[in-house]
């Protein structure tokens, strides 16, 4: 059996496991909302917003299968004349269908991020904010002083998103030609540092001579179709997709670094004075970042928008009866 087929069976058994522990969960009319995630990650943001959205004496319970082709997988295995569709949804990410014509089903209780994926909402100046402010330290920051780091917070963000139009460009093209690849292989340290609140490349990510060698290299594939590649970074280029397309776990690095940076580097910032470092509040790191972002940051719009469509029709049904 080859390594893409272990995988594939991998999958479909975790999305298997996930279903049957679901119908033995499930109870219909329940004060209860079910839901199906791609990773082990996303419940840490969608546990919170749902939350939000439901009263004290209600539950959650989310399962993650995986991948997007388990939560599909999973979704097409329901017959939803036993279940409503505003009690049990289902949460995928946008990744790049634009450009690689993936079908994603138009469904009432399937949420699609608008960007990449949900990250991509919640890597912004008011996160960065309350991160400084809650996790660095940063509680008695002016507000005057504030604005200032959020702004040149922006200005990195568009700085480290177009620095990886390459990149993304390289991946979409390894899509289109189904060439697997880990994308977490390649490490947003070997190519940029942040120092004083600076974002700045390293021209030689691991020793290799520029970022397009480092990222093939990273995921043993070859370099091909450079005029592919040239077409679609010029449509990152053109229509900003930069501002929508990057890799949701590229931009929470970022997030993370800069913010560290800026405990770090606070008495040294060009861009802002501050005479006393804080005592940092917890630890940040890489490591436990989803943790602490994913209870930090404002529920994106088109996600509020879903579950007043689906959980919050679904609670006012359950009151009325």
């Amino acid at each position: 059996m080859s390594l893409i087929s272990e995988h594939r069976k991998t999958r479909e058994n975790r999305s298997q496991i996930a279903l049957h522990e679901f119908k033995i969960r499930f109870k219909k009319n329940s004060n209860a909302i079910y839901g199906f995630v791609e990773g082990k990650d996303d419940p840490c943001f969608y546990l919170g917003f749902i939350e939000n959205c439901i009263p004290d004496d209600w539950h959650i319970e989310l399962w993650d299968v995986g991948g997007k082709d388990g939560v599909l997988d999973v979704y097409s295995k329901f017959d939803w004349r036993s279940f409503r569709k505003n009690q049990v949804l289902f949460f995928v990410d946008r990744d790049l269908s634009i450009f690689t014509k993936e079908s994603i089903p138009n469904e009432m209780n399937i949420f699609v991020t608008q960007n990449y994926s949900i990250e991509n909402d919640i890597v912004n100046p008011d996160t960065c904010d309350r991160i400084l402010r809650e996790v660095c330290g940063f509680s008695q920051l002016e507000y005057d002083k504030s604005d200032k780091i959020k702004t040149h917070f922006d200005e990195q963000l568009e700085y480290f998103q177009k620095s990886l139009i390459p990149v993304m460009s390289n991946i979409i093209i390894w899509r289109i030609d189904n060439k697997k690849a880990c994308l977490n292989d390649i490490y947003m340290k070997h190519i940029f540092k942040i120092n004083n609140g600076i974002l700045s490349a390293i021209s030689r990510p691991k020793n290799k001579d520029n970022l397009v060698l480092y990222i093939h290299d990273q995921c043993n594939l070859e370099i091909t179709k450079r005029n592919s590649v040239a077409k679609i970074t010029r449509e990152f280029e053109e229509k900003k997709h930069y501002k929508k397309y990057i890799r949701g776990k590229y931009l929470l690095w970022f997030l993370v670094e800069f913010c560290l940076s800026i405990y770090k580097d606070c008495k040294t910032l060009s861009f802002i004075e501050i005479e006393k470092k804080p005592k940092m509040v917890t630890t940040l790191s890489q490591s436990n970042a989803i943790i602490l972002i994913a209870t930090r940051c404002k529920i994106p719009l088109p996600l509020k928008t879903f579950f007043e469509n689906t959980i919050e029709k679904y609670v006012a049904l359950k009151k009325a009866a």
